[in-house]
């Protein structure tokens, strides 16, 4: 949704915020316990997802992975492995934050999105993971009807604070995290810069 609504932001994003690695068969990624500052979205490849619970998942493109950590402060509640060579986008968190904080938004505000994602991750059944948590789609949804409308326009005016003000509200929130089962072993390799096809295909993810 936010890559329909907000183009200029995204691409700002993709080219300061995002980093590509490749995985080798059987390198960790991440570990339970770990903490992070990236969210993940598979651009190829195949990887198993063991939670904490012990509930094993096959993650394969375009699955995003950790989305929480760009809306709170977030430790990974499973471990992620490769099966296969895989291809990975990581998302720095930080620099999303700054990046998205400094535009005014007309017509999706993620800022609200954040605030409904916390709302329902504390009402969430079940099991907590670090996959998709089934909810993302509805509220995205809502969130454009909390953009910012000009003076005299209908509509609702979003809450005047920062958004890095919101992500202390919601790190001072932040669910326990689960008990540490070891050190991150990822064995990522970074990559060189991609091409703009890469970064778009990318963008189309968030």
């Amino acid at each position: 949704r936010y890559i329909s609504e907000c183009p200029q932001v995204v691409r700002r994003v993709c080219h300061t915020g995002i980093i590509y690695s490749f995985v080798s068969e059987g390198d960790t990624v991440f570990d339970a316990g770990s903490h992070t500052n990236s969210m993940y979205i598979v651009v190829h490849g195949h990887l198993k997802y063991v939670s904490v619970q012990l509930s094993e998942h096959e993650v394969s493109p375009p699955t995003w992975i950790s989305e929480p950590t760009l809306w709170m402060r977030w430790i990974h509640h499973g471990t992620l492995t490769a099966q296969v060579e895989s291809k990975l986008c990581s998302v720095d968190a930080k620099q999303f934050q700054n990046i998205v904080g400094k535009h005014m938004h007309f017509s999706w505000e993620p800022r609200m999105y954040a605030v409904e994602y916390l709302e329902n991750m504390k009402h969430l059944e079940g099991e907590i993971t670090d996959l998709p948590m089934g909810f993302e789609s509805r509220i995205a949804f809502g969130a454009s009807e909390m953009a910012f409308r000009p003076s005299g326009s209908r509509g609702s005016r979003a809450h005047g604070s920062t958004f890095t003000s919101m992500f202390h509200h919601n790190n001072r929130s932040s669910q326990q995290s689960p008990q540490h089962s070891g050190s991150n072993r990822s064995l990522m390799r970074r990559e060189p810069s991609q091409a703009s096809s890469d970064e778009d295909r990318s963008s189309r993810q968030l």
